[in-house]
C-alpha cells in the first residue's frame, strides 16, 4: 500500500484479517526528504491443541492422526498448533487398551482447546457354543483358572484382549472332544465350538481256565462276541448290562452272572471255566 505525503511525522495502524496476527500492527512513520518503507509481515493465528491422555500403560507409545498428521509420545499430552477450523482425529496406542474416544473432530475457534482421551482395557465376548448335551445339562469352561458355568448351548464371557487357555468341564457321563486349547482376544469377538459326546468306558471279560486257542465268547446284551483270545472287551456307556458266557468246547463254565454296572469307570469280568473230564 502505497501514500504521498509531505515531511513530516505519520502515525500509521494496521488492518488485518481476523485469523492472522500483523507485526507492526502500529507505529510511526518519518517522512524527511525521500521515499520510506515500512514493512508489515502477516502470520496466521494457532491456537493449540492438546490430547491429554489418562490410562495408558507407562512408558509406552501412543499416537494421535490428526488430519493426516501423525504425532506420538510415551508422555500424556501430545499438542498440536492449528488455525481456526475443524479438524479430524484417530488414537491408537497399546494393542490390549481402546481409546475413549478413538475418533472424533475437534474445533479451533479463536482459543486453544484441549480433548481427553481415556484408555481402557478392551474387553470382548468369548463365546463357547455346546452341541451334544441334553437340554438343561450343566458344564463349564475354566478360562486362564476361572471357572465359568452355564445350563444352555453356549457360554459367554467378557474378556480383554490377550491370551488365554481353556478346559471343559462336561456333566457327568460326557467328555468334551476337545477339551482344551488356547484361544487370543485380539479386538473382535469370537466363539469356539464344543463337541460333546457320553463317556464310554470298557467292559472286559477276561477268560480263565482255557488251553490257549479254545474259542469261546459272550452275549452281551444281545452283541455276540465270540474270540480264540483271552478277553472280549466292550466299549459302553453307564448304564446296567446283561451279559452271558458262551460253553466252550470240553469245558464248563464255573461262574456265569447275568448282569454288569458301568458307573463311572472301567469294569473287568473273569469268566472262569473247567476243564470236563475225558477231555482231549
Amino acid at each position: 500500500i502505497q501514500f504521498m505525503a509531505m515531511n513530516g511525522t505519520y502515525a500509521f495502524g494496521v488492518t488485518k484479517p481476523s485469523i492472522y496476527s500483523a507485526s507492526p500492527i502500529s507505529g510511526t512513520a518519518l517522512v524527511y526528504g525521500e521515499n520510506i518503507v515500512k514493512d508489515v509481515s502477516f502470520s496466521l493465528i494457532e491456537h493449540q491443541i492438546t490430547f491429554a491422555q489418562t490410562g495408558h500403560p507407562v512408558g509406552e507409545s501412543w499416537s494421535v492422526n490428526l488430519s493426516g498428521n501423525v504425532q506420538s509420545t510415551t508422555g500424556d499430552n501430545i499438542t498440536y498448533m492449528m488455525p481456526n477450523g475443524t479438524y479430524s482425529y484417530s488414537i491408537s496406542g497399546n494393542q490390549y487398551y481402546l481409546a475413549k474416544p478413538g475418533t472424533g473432530m475437534v474445533l479451533v475457534n479463536g482459543a486453544d482447546t484441549t480433548e481427553p482421551i481415556q484408555f481402557v482395557l478392551g474387553y470382548f465376548t468369548a463365546t463357547f457354543n455346546a452341541a451334544g448335551l441334553p437340554a438343561a445339562s450343566e458344564w463349564s469352561a475354566i478360562i486362564n483358572g476361572v471357572a465359568y458355568s452355564s445350563t444352555s448351548d453356549s457360554l459367554s464371557v467378557e474378556l480383554p484382549n490377550g491370551t488365554y487357555s481353556y478346559s471343559i468341564v462336561p456333566p457327568t457321563g460326557y467328555k468334551a472332544i476337545t477339551g482344551s486349547g488356547t484361544f487370543v482376544v485380539f479386538g473382535e469377538p469370537l466363539t469356539e465350538s464344543v463337541q460333546f459326546t457320553e463317556q464310554t468306558y470298557t467292559v472286559s471279560f477276561n477268560a480263565n481256565g482255557l488251553t490257549s486257542g479254545t474259542q469261546w465268547g459272550v452275549n452281551f446284551s444281545g452283541q455276540i462276541v465270540n474270540t480264540t483270545s483271552s478277553s472280549i472287551t466292550f466299549e459302553v456307556t453307564d448304564g446296567n448290562y446283561t451279559y452271558e458266557a458262551q460253553q466252550a468246547n470240553g469245558y464248563s463254565l464255573q461262574k456265569n452272572a447275568t448282569y454288569v454296572i458301568v458307573s463311572g469307570n472301567n469294569v473287568n469280568v473273569g469268566i472262569s471255566y473247567a476243564e470236563t473230564p475225558n477231555h482231549a
